[in-house]
């Protein structure tokens, strides 16, 4: 589908929420495998085939990542993955992004900014235009607040796991 085909339709549906891991691995993988050469080399640090992206997704689909997923119209076309920290080297977690060619420049996505050798992501799950479209725009905060409340209980969970928090002894 191209750019101006999105733009010249009907506004899409579109709301935010963290994939069941098992259930909903066919909407990753196709997420994943509908981006273009550039945005997957961006994405996996150079060029993957179709065979990676799939083995790739079930990968995350059973080694505890969590995703949360832009859905428009039912159909995924944004992802942020936080994949656990053992499944590092340097048992940090990694964050990962991906955002479809035809929903970019919309406020879909992250936002990075590098500084002294670190980057920082900020995530915009939601347009503004959508809080003013109560009750849909209220729904979608609340889902919105319900998938940032996960992915930050996740993400604690990990860096608390990694130094020893929670373990047996």
């Amino acid at each position: 589908m191209q750019h101006s085909d999105v733009v010249g339709r009907a506004r899409a549906r579109s709301h935010v929420r963290t994939l069941s891991q098992h259930e909903e691995l066919p909407l990753l993988r196709d997420h994943l495998l509908r981006l273009d050469r550039s945005s997957r080399r961006d994405r996996f640090h150079g060029y993957m085939d179709d065979g990676f992206i799939e083995r790739y997704a079930e990968k995350c689909a059973n080694d505890g990542t969590i995703i949360i997923a832009y859905f428009e119209d039912g159909v995924v076309r944004g992802a942020a993955e936080l994949h656990p920290p053992d499944q590092s080297s340097d048992l940090l977690p990694e964050i990962a992004f991906s955002v479809e060619t035809s929903v970019r420049r919309r406020g879909v996505g992250a936002h990075l900014t590098f500084r002294h050798g670190e980057s920082t992501g900020t995530i915009d799950l939601i347009e503004q235009n959508q809080l003013e479209s109560a009750p849909v725009g209220f729904q979608a905060t609340l889902a919105a607040a319900r998938a940032i409340a996960n992915f930050n209980r996740a993400y604690w969970r990990m860096v608390l796991r990694m130094y020893g928090w929670g373990r047996a002894a």
